[in-house]
């Protein structure tokens, strides 16, 4: 039997991927019994031997499996995010349970249990997936055999029938149909591709939405904070004391704080005989020279609740 046209580009997306665990997760579409679509995602477990056929794992007890045997056809959609290629296969599903007559595909199956974890295997001796939820005691199942699978256990092929290939690299992007002639040979034309522009617009759009409302989250917060320490504070920097409200007239002027005069430029703190607005309150800075000599105070200084009432401003 030859390769499909459609093998030579998934080998290499594949390749190209292989050091993303995740790249061989697919989405599996089905068909319910009332007509409604099913979609789940599965395992890639290569192809069978000698075959086109994509290989998946279920239990036999599963609602997929049910589904399959009700309409076997289905199509996957696997995306490889790191050369940003998509494939989607469509074409008739087969189900290998313990009762398959085939010997080849009983044999097939056989050693995809083989090649599972035992972990894995475990997993098809719990109670029925889709039950109402079992005792944990129900779930302590001693490890299976590791050669001869359970009753539960199915092996998932895909005979394709169509494939899309869509490399969503380039401008315009590159698409391709694979099909199958009244032979049975594969053949591929290239089309049109989908119009992805809006989509990718709607993601950038979205993110920016994301990132715009944490970087509110964090100005509000970061003006709660303020607000708060400026609240548990006495003074503007922790040096000059809530009770000044206004400009500090030097020179030869009355100091806003009651019975205080405002020293004479160049001269020594703290003030000799002059009484400090807090009694029995210390300057702040002893023994320093004061900053701007023979000028006007320049700093209009505000108390803690004025700034607080200016902040709580722009909270919402």
């Amino acid at each position: 039997m030859s390769l499909a046209l459609w093998r030579s580009p998934l080998a290499r997306s594949l390749h190209r991927n292989r050091s993303l665990a995740y790249a061989r997760y697919l989405q599996l579409a089905t068909v319910r019994p009332d007509g409604r679509p099913a979609n789940r995602t599965v395992v890639f477990r290569g192809f069978l031997e000698n075959t086109n056929q994509l290989k998946f794992i279920t239990d036999i007890r599963s609602q997929k499996a049910e589904e399959i045997n009700l309409y076997p056809w289905g199509e996957i959609c696997w995306y490889f995010p790191k050369t940003r290629e998509q494939f989607r296969i469509a074409g008739q599903l087969i189900l290998a349970g313990a009762d398959c007559p085939d010997v080849e595909l009983y044999a097939a199956r056989r050693t995809a249990w083989q090649e599972l974890s035992e972990g894995a295997r475990v997993q098809f001796g719990w109670p029925d997936p889709g039950k109402d939820k079992a005792e944990a005691t129900a779930f302590d199942c001693a490890s299976p055999d590791a050669i001869e699978p359970l009753p539960s256990f199915c092996l998932l092929l895909l005979e394709p029938e169509t494939v899309d290939f869509l490399e969503l690299r380039g401008e315009p992007q590159n698409r391709s149909l694979y099909g199958r002639d009244g032979d049975g040979n594969w053949f591929v034309r290239s089309v049109n591709p989908l119009l992805v522009i809006g989509y990718w617009l709607l993601v950038i759009g979205y993110w920016l939405l994301v990132i715009g409302y944490w970087l509110l989250v964090i100005g509000y917060w970061l003006l709660v904070i303020g607000s708060n320490a400026l609240r548990g504070h006495s003074s503007l920097f922790g040096l000059l004391p809530n009770a000044l409200f206004a400009q500090c007239p030097i020179p030869n002027a009355q100091c806003p704080m009651p019975n205080a005069q405002f020293p004479i430029p160049n001269s020594q703190f703290p003030m000799p005989n002059a009484q400090c607005p807090m009694p029995n309150a210390q300057f702040p800075i002893p023994n320093s020279q004061f900053p701007i000599p023979n000028s006007q105070f320049p700093i209009q200084i505000l108390d803690a609740g004025a700034v607080e009432k200016f902040l709580n401003c722009f909270i919402f």
